[in-house]
């Protein structure tokens, strides 16, 4: 539904009322690719349009990917830069610019799944398994559409060696994010009592929250929600902390270079 949707698309009107009101150096925003193609490019064009007459001028508007900025996650995400007139007429008259590319911060990172997978099974509920019924739904719904060319269908077990796809809000999606354990893994695998049958004995399970929130970049230190419904909606939503910094230097150092004298 793109800007037309009353109770998300309409929030770009807050910020463009923060900076009419506050004057901050600069916006610094995050959506979803589809933002720029919303509408035939509308939307887009209208919100870039708001920006420039609240006295913005956006110097960046790019597609970047989590999996080049210090996670194994594919995920495409929309970020946008705006600063204020009078500064974007300073970068104009320095011959500056915001890079087509911002850096990734250098660091230690993990770059496939097996680096941020569990390794103890004691921080992996039993309740993240796949029942062996619903786990034979999954297989028949994935070969009936098998030829339909869409992706949203059946699941998608992913090594050790993989890249994790775009994690969702909720619960959507977490089929493309299967992972599996081997049989000495856990303990016992008794069946939590919720499950209706038994646990599928491919050992298939769902990713626990704290391995969505490592894909996220949060170091192991951040608290996570208890509720695992809470979890799998923060996570799904929230911005990667690699490319958000990545981006967020990139712009601070611009703005020092306007700045100096």
């Amino acid at each position: 539904e793109g800007i037309d949707d009353l109770q998300r698309g309409t929030l770009y009107r807050e910020i463009v009322e923060i900076a009419r009101r506050h004057r901050p150096k600069a916006l610094f925003c995050e959506n979803v690719r589809g933002l720029l193609s919303s509408h035939g490019g509308s939307d887009w064009a209208t919100i870039r349009a708001e920006f420039e007459g609240a006295g913005y001028r956006v110097v960046f508007d790019g597609i970047l990917n989590s999996k080049d900025y210090g996670v194994p996650q594919n995920r495409d995400r929309l970020y946008i830069v705006a600063i204020r007139d009078d500064l974007a007429e300073a970068m104009d008259a320095k011959g500056l610019f915001f890079p087509e590319r911002p850096p990734r911060i250098p660091g230690p990172a993990p770059t496939c799944i097996g680096d941020i997978r569990e390794r103890d099974p004691a921080n992996v509920s039993k309740s993240f398994y796949l029942g062996e019924s619903y786990l034979r739904t999954l297989i028949r719904h994935k070969a009936k559409h098998k030829d339909s060319g869409r992706s949203g269908f059946g699941f998608i077990v992913r090594r050790d060696e993989d890249i994790a796809g775009t994690l969702m809000c909720g619960g959507m999606g977490r089929e493309r994010n299967i992972l599996q354990d081997t049989e000495t893994f856990q303990p016992d695998w008794t069946p939590p009592a919720h499950m209706k049958g038994r646990i599928n004995s491919a050992r298939y399970r769902f990713m626990t929250i704290r391995e969505r929130a490592r894909l996220q970049g949060f170091p192991d230190w951040f608290r996570i929600p208890d509720s695992i419904s809470a979890g799998q909606k923060q996570f799904g939503n929230c911005v990667t902390v690699g490319t958000v910094r990545a981006v967020g230097r990139a712009l601070i150092r611009l703005l020092r270079q306007i700045e100096e004298t």
